[in-house]
């Protein structure tokens, strides 16, 4: 963690960038309402419950095109899959944070993208079909 914050500060970005460690449930409601953009640079990650979490609090989420953190961005008018490396992944924020009517958008977006495809109602939904056309197969001893 060292490292990275000497290269912040070497880059001249040491005030623009939030070191939290871990946050309580508490303390993430005030996290989202400080932050301009969610951005995840792990290429491994499971779901991702924080770009949902984020989405919801009206903050545009950029990540990796690459583990589960796709399957939580797919499809989301909030949320950019980006494809290649730092510089790819780079730019894509840069261009976020440079247009302020198209993160605007982005923030008004997410949360109702996010109440639309992960409500409780559309869940149930989804597993109601997921059983019922599996139904043979939960049938057979």
């Amino acid at each position: 963690m060292r490292q990275f914050k000497d290269r912040a500060h070497e880059l001249g970005l040491a005030d623009a960038l939030l070191w939290t460690g871990r946050l309580s449930k508490d303390e993430m409601l005030s996290f989202y309402a400080d932050i301009d953009i969610a951005v995840s640079t792990h290429r491994n990650e499971g779901f991702g419950i924080w770009v949902l979490e984020a989405l919801a609090m009206g903050k545009p989420a950029v990540a990796f095109d690459e583990g589960g953190i796709r399957d939580s961005l797919d499809g989301c008018p909030a949320g950019v899959l980006v494809n290649g490396g730092a510089k790819n992944m780079a730019a894509e924020i840069m261009s976020i944070l440079r247009d302020p009517a198209r993160r605007k958008r982005m923030g008004e977006e997410g949360p109702r993208w996010t109440r639309e495809r992960y409500s409780t109602e559309r869940m149930v939904e989804e597993y109601v079909r997921f059983f019922e056309s599996h139904r043979s197969f939960l049938n057979t001893p």
